[in-house]
């Protein structure tokens, strides 16, 4: 919890999982440049998936398995 203050963001990952994340977490790396998105059913613990500038993010469609939350993820600096 309060994971936007947390010591993670001074590593600058690419790409971060973290889970118990709340929603409220995404929408303040949303403001700091990231781009987010957040599974789960209480808002106070979730799976919060952040990639920085430069990364893109995307849910795929979601599995039968209710713990699996797939997601795609590409440097959008890169062309092919």
């Amino acid at each position: 919890m309060g994971f936007d203050k947390k010591a993670l963001l001074s590593q600058n990952p690419d790409v971060a999982v973290v889970p118990e994340c709340s929603e409220k977490s995404t929408v303040a790396l949303q403001q700091r440049g990231y781009e987010t998105l957040w599974f789960g059913l209480n808002p106070l613990k979730g799976l919060g998936v952040f990639c920085r500038r430069g990364w893109s993010i995307r849910a795929l469609p979601q599995p039968q398995q209710k713990w699996i939350v797939p997601v795609a993820s590409f440097d959008i600096t890169q062309t092919s």
